[in-house]
């Protein structure tokens, strides 16, 4: 991956949601200076808006600059979107989900082209995809190629915008964010970022939501393809000092590292998989029974 695009500023489309966390560490990776500006347009997750700053406040660096938030509430003043109202979340007549608000990427960047315009940045980087999405049209590469022309000639300037993610399925987005910031990065996505539409905090292997939405159900569909593709040491490997029944494994480092093995290994394996880990993998002394325990959740009727 490239880094450190001499003498360049940025400036970083940033809800508090998993994609916009991978582009703000993407963003710092290749920018000498990056600033952040969040939308408050009186959405139902309003508990993204919340997390932004502590997302802000660990990967705070030396080219990380100012934050802004906007005030969009025209959105929830136009209404008719299940993201602004308390209308249902499924299937809208026209083919797209009723979380769909129309207009809202455009104006998101019409306003960051504005803000932009005034703190002298001209490279705005964005989470949209068209690869693993919900069918979003102002998520699309050519919408967007065309909003940024639009942006140019009536800004009478010329803006690159920056969409890493959209050709990743959510799976490599997870790796994307591993590979610019490893374990550290992975587990700030998955305990303090919000993708959920319900601002729910309930706790998953792949983070914090109702586990209901559409946008957790993505978010934990591209957690599972990917953990699959990522094969896992088995506990007592990852944190040797930590014995079976360690308070370790109830907190920090090794709570995060346990969630994700449990899942991993239940929800990323066949059966001939987990055969063959198990069998690659001896459970040591004191751990005896621990693969027995986990397989009896798969006869359960609780295991989703």
């Amino acid at each position: 991956m490239t880094t450190g695009m001499s003498g360049s500023s940025a400036l970083v489309l940033f809800s508090g949601g998993q994609d916009s966390t991978t582009c703000l560490a993407w963003a710092l990776r290749r920018f000498d200076h990056v600033e952040t500006v969040g939308f408050d347009y009186g959405q139902r997750h309003a508990a993204e808006l919340a997390a932004r700053p502590r997302i802000l406040e660990a990967l705070a660096g030396p080219n990380l600059g100012a934050d802004h938030v906007l005030p969009l509430e025209i959105l929830k003043a136009i209404g008719g979107s299940a993201l602004t109202g308390d209308a249902k979340i499924e299937m809208g007549a026209n083919g797209l989900p009723t979380t769909f608000v129309p207009g809202r990427n455009l104006l998101f960047l019409t306003a960051a082209a504005a803000l932009g315009y005034r703190r002298g940045i001209r490279d705005l980087v964005g989470g949209m995809c068209e690869t693993d999405y919900s069918g979003y049209p102002d998520c699309r590469d050519e919408t967007l190629k065309a909003m940024t022309r639009a942006l140019d000639l009536g800004l009478d300037t010329r803006f690159t915008l920056h969409t890493p993610l959209m050709w990743l399925d959510k799976a490599a987005t997870w790796k994307l964010a591993e590979d610019i910031g490893g374990e550290d990065l992975i587990n700030l996505i998955l305990w303090s970022t919000v993708t959920c539409y319900n601002g729910g905090i309930a706790t998953h292997a792949w983070g914090r939501g109702c586990g209901i939405c559409p946008a957790c159900q993505l978010r934990a569909r591209g957690w599972r393809t990917y953990i699959g593709r990522t094969p896992l040491d088995p506990p007592w490997k990852q944190f040797p000092t930590y014995e079976a029944g360690s308070l370790g494994w109830r907190m920090g480092g090794g709570e995060d590292y346990w969630f994700r093995f449990w899942d991993w290994f239940l929800r990323g394996l066949t059966d001939e998989g987990r055969v063959a880990y198990m069998h690659a993998n001896p459970e040591p002394s004191g751990w005896k029974g621990r693969y027995a325990t986990m397989l009896d959740l798969l006869n359960t009727d609780s295991f989703t």
